[in-house]
């Protein structure tokens, strides 16, 4: 205890030499997806030199260099599915006509395991949303939807795809 404050909650809101306001990252955990990893083509999509994945900076619905424009639309899977279709056959995106929902290990690859609330590297991709939840297009043997948490990082199943999340697209990889 320091005073009447105990000392896990001073390390939690104080953290790396300054009061966090967005994702808490621990300084004394090195970074798995540090700025340096990715190459921001300043045309609403990042490229990820550790997978070779290139990514809508921004999640469906906002735009802009720090995705401050419009507004974060949330999709039952089926309408994200669909949206990666209609972008592609609308002439796509960024010069590109491949985007498609990630799975689940593509969508993992994003999480910055420094930070928490959200898990990635907001400097990267500034509009994620402490609590935001978003779609990939994996399912496990019971039909049911796998989806990424960014509150902590995790992976987690929904048994029902009329739920509505947010979607990063994805275009590239193996």
């Amino acid at each position: 205890m320091i005073g009447k404050y105990p000392v896990i909650l001073l390390a939690t809101l104080f953290v790396g030499g300054t009061w966090q306001t967005h994702a808490a990252c621990n300084s004394n955990i090195i970074p798995d997806a540090p700025d340096e990893r990715y190459a921001d083509h300043l045309d609403g999509t990042v490229s990820d030199s550790q997978t070779g994945l290139m990514w809508t900076k921004c999640p469906g619905g906002l735009t802009g260099n720090d995705c401050s424009v419009g507004t974060e639309t949330l999709y039952t899977l089926s309408d994200a599915l669909r949206t990666a279709k209609n972008i592609n056959d609308g002439g796509g995106f960024a010069g590109y006509t491949d985007w498609r929902v990630p799975n689940i290990n593509e969508l993992a690859s994003l999480v910055e395991h420094q930070c928490v609330q959200p898990a990635i590297n907001l400097n990267v991709f500034p509009a994620t949303l402490p609590a935001s939840k978003y779609w990939s297009s994996s399912h496990s043997v019971n039909d049911q939807n796998w989806f990424l948490d960014f509150r902590l990082g995790a992976v987690n199943i929904f048994t029902n795809s009329e739920n509505t999340l947010s979607v990063r697209l994805v275009r590239g990889g193996p």
